[in-house]
């Protein structure tokens, strides 16, 4: 199941699809019997069993283009939050009606596009996948003193999706926090999950991606 967040690349849409030498569109399964042996087209209309997809002998490079055109890293969406680093080749399984994504992609950052291998003809589409990585993510400000003007406590770097609990010293859960909306950032009011005032102390937090978890300490000065 995919993020709300994870948006489809539309200007990637492509169908790839093998045609007949008169440019009749054949939506048909390429039947290889041996990697030596010339691969066989079954057209569609010669078996009602047959999927709406191709698949070939042999592996195909399928390259799509990416929208990056002020070069940041990010593709070039209205919220700005998917990253290059994140794309992926997806093709469409008509036969199941699921996009499925093709497991290892090439990322081309000059020429702004990403490819892929696939035994499959059909319609490819580039998806923004979730990031996970929580490796550089931290809280600040630390200590946190309302004395000095501190209102929140910001956690930044987050993976897309992740989940921060907060803890007393002792164990005892403090407040979860949930991040969903892709900005990797989350403000903390410095409340409890009941709605009061946490109190001076060091506090642990644990923040938990998908694949990563990683773990720091607060201070709270009031």
């Amino acid at each position: 199941m995919k993020a709300a967040f994870t948006l489809p690349i539309l200007t990637s849409l492509t169908e790839y699809r093998p045609k007949t030498e008169s440019g009749t569109d054949m939506t048909a399964l390429v039947i290889a019997h041996t990697a030596q042996r010339t691969a066989a087209l079954t057209s569609s209309s010669s078996s009602s069993s047959a999927p709406k997809y191709t698949a070939s002998s042999t592996y195909m490079t399928i390259t799509l283009p990416y929208p990056d055109a002020d070069s940041n890293g990010f593709i070039d969406t209205a919220n700005n939050v998917s990253r290059v680093a994140d794309v992926r080749i997806y093709w469409l399984d008509e036969e199941h009606k699921l996009w499925v994504r093709i497991p290892s992609v090439t990322l081309d950052t000059t020429r702004k596009t990403v490819s892929a291998q696939t035994q499959y003809f059909g319609t490819f589409i580039l998806f923004s996948d979730p990031n996970n990585d929580v490796s550089g993510a931290y809280a600040y400000p630390v200590p946190y003193k309302p004395s000095a003007g501190h209102k929140n406590i910001t956690f930044t770097n987050l993976a897309q999706v992740c989940t921060i609990k907060i803890y007393t010293i002792a164990g005892e859960l403090v407040k979860t926090i949930v991040e969903n909306d892709g900005d990797a950032t989350s403000v903390w009011d410095v409340t409890s999950d009941s709605g009061n005032q946490v109190f001076s102390g060091v506090y642990i937090y644990v923040i938990k991606s998908k694949t990563e978890t990683k773990t720091g300490k607060l201070m709270i000065i009031r």
